[in-house]
C-alpha cells in the first residue's frame, strides 16, 4: 500500500529481490548455456542432427515429471527450505559433468539436475511472489522476469563462445558455477518460512486451474522459440551464415528495451492489443529468419524479436498469478512455469522430427504459424472466463 502521508509507493528493490533476481539469472543460464552447445557437441562425437536435441528433452523429462510435486512441497514444507534443497543438490548433480564420460552417464545426469532445478526454482519464484510489494506486483514481475530473459539470450552466447575456446569441459565447468553461484545468492535474501501445516490444507493441488491458459499460450511461445535456441547454430553452419552467435546478444538488447516500457505500453494499448501485436511481430520474425542471409538482417530481427518476447513471458506470468488464492501460489508458480519445460520437451522431439523430413526455413515458417494461434485462444478461451481485473 502507498503511503497515505508522503506519497511513496513501497520499496520494490529491497535485498531479497535483488538478490532472487541475480539467483534465478544463474538458474536460467544453466539450461540456456547447454542448449546450443549440446547438440554441436553430440553431432561431433557422431550423432545425426536430428536427435541433437536429445539432452535438452531428457532434462525436460526430470522437470517435467517432478514439477508438479514442487509446488506441493515448497506450499507443504517452506519455500526457503526447498531452494536449499533443490539448488544444493543441482549444484553436486551439475559438477558430475565434469567426471561424466558415456552418452548414458550425461543423460542421468540431465534428468537429476532437471528434477533439482524444478524444486529449487519454484520455490524461489514463490518467494518472489511474497516478497514484492502487492500494489507493485505486476511490475516486480515484469523486472524479475528480466533476468531469464536475458538468460536466454546472454547464455547461449556465452556458451558458444566458451566452447569455441576450449571444448566442451569449459561449458560444464560454467554450468556447475552458475548452480552454486544461485545457491550462495540465496543465502542473502532474508525471508521466514511459514509453510501451511498440513492439516489446515485444502484439498490437494497439484496445478492451479486458472494458470492453465496462460501456461498453455507460454508453451507455444517457448515452442517455437526452441527453434532459434537449440537449432540456430546449425542453420548457420549449414547455410554458410556466419556470426548468428551474437543473435541472441541483440535479442537480449531487444528484452532490456521492452522491459524498460513494458509498464507504458501496457496502460496505453492494454493487455489484449498488445498481446495482439506482439504474437504477430514475433511471427514475422520467423518468416524472415527463414529468408534472411545478411548478418544485419539476422541482428534486426533478433532485436525485433527480443522485444516482443520481453513484453509476452511477463505478461503471461502475471495472468498466471492474476486468480491464484495465496495458499495456492506455488501451484501457480509450478504450473506456470511446467509450460516452459514441456516446450523444451515437445520442442526437442517434434523439432527435430521435423528437420529430419523438412528444411530449417521450413521449420521456422512453422514456428511462425504455432505463434498466429495465441491472440485466438487469448480473445475466444482465457478472456471470457477470466476477465481482466487490476493486479
Amino acid at each position: 500500500m502507498e503511503d497515505a502521508q508522503f506519497g511513496r509507493r513501497p520499496k520494490l528493490f529491497s535485498q531479497g529481490f535483488v538478490m532472487a533476481i541475480l539467483a534465478m539469472f544463474c538458474l536460467s543460464c544453466n539450461g540456456y548455456i547447454l542448449n546450443p552447445t549440446m547438440p554441436i557437441y553430440l553431432v561431433e562425437i557422431g550423432l545425426d542432427k536430428s536427435i541433437s536435441g536429445i539432452m535438452t528433452t531428457v532434462g525436460s523429462i526430470g522437470s517435467l515429471c517432478f514439477k508438479p510435486f514442487a509446488g506441493r512441497f515448497v506450499d507443504t514444507l517452506g519455500k526457503k527450505k526447498m531452494f536449499y534443497l533443490g539448488i544444493g543438490l543441482a549444484t553436486v548433480i551439475n559438477a558430475c559433468y565434469l567426471v561424466a564420460t558415456t552418452l548414458p552417464q550425461l543423460l542421468i545426469i540431465r534428468v537429476i539436475s532437471g528434477m533439482a532445478g524444478a524444486l529449487g526454482s519454484t520455490a524461489l519464484t514463490a518467494m518472489v511472489i511474497d516478497i514484492i510489494p502487492p500494489s507493485r506486483r505486476a511490475e516486480g514481475i515484469g523486472y524479475y522476469t528480466i533476468d531469464g530473459a536475458l538468460a536466454q539470450s546472454f547464455a547461449p552466447t556465452l556458451g558458444l563462445a566458451l566452447q569455441t575456446i576450449g571444448g566442451v569441459s569449459p561449458v560444464f565447468l560454467c554450468v556447475a558455477a552458475m548452480t552454486l553461484g544461485a545457491f550462495l545468492m540465496g543465502i542473502f535474501i532474508p525471508y521466514q518460512d511459514h509453510p501451511i501445516p498440513r492439516s489446515e490444507m485444502p484439498k490437494i493441488r497439484l496445478f492451479e486451474k486458472s494458470a492453465l491458459m496462460p501456461a498453455i499460450m507460454n508453451f507455444m511461445v517457448y515452442m517455437s522459440q526452441a527453434t532459434l535456441g537449440i537449432y540456430l547454430a546449425l542453420y548457420g553452419v549449414s547455410e554458410g551464415i556466419t556470426g548468428l552467435k551474437d543473435f541472441f546478444m541483440f535479442t537480449c538488447v531487444g528484452i532490456v528495451f521492452s522491459r524498460l516500457f513494458m509498464s507504458q505500453i501496457l496502460a496505453k494499448l492494454g493487455e489484449g492489443r498488445v498481446l495482439t501485436v506482439s504474437t504477430v511481430a514475433s511471427a514475422i520474425c520467423f518468416v524472415l529468419v527463414s529468408v534472411a542471409r545478411e548478418y544485419w538482417f539476422f541482428m534486426g530481427i533478433a532485436f525485433v524479436y527480443g522485444f516482443t518476447y520481453g513484453i509476452l513471458y511477463p505478461m503471461y506470468n502475471i495472468m498466471s498469478f492474476r486468480y491464484a488464492s495465496p495458499e495456492n501460489r506455488g501451484a501457480a508458480t509450478a504450473t506456470f512455469t511446467l509450460s516452459s519445460d514441456l516446450s523444451s520437451l515437445f520442442g526437442s522431439l517434434v523439432w527435430g522430427i521435423v528437420l529430419a523430413r523438412v528444411s530449417f526455413q521450413a521449420m521456422y515458417r512453422w514456428a511462425a504459424v504455432i505463434l498466429l494461434i495465441i491472440p485466438i485462444l487469448y480473445f475466444k478461451v482465457y478472456l471470457p472466463k477470466y476477465p481482466l481485473k487490476k493486479d
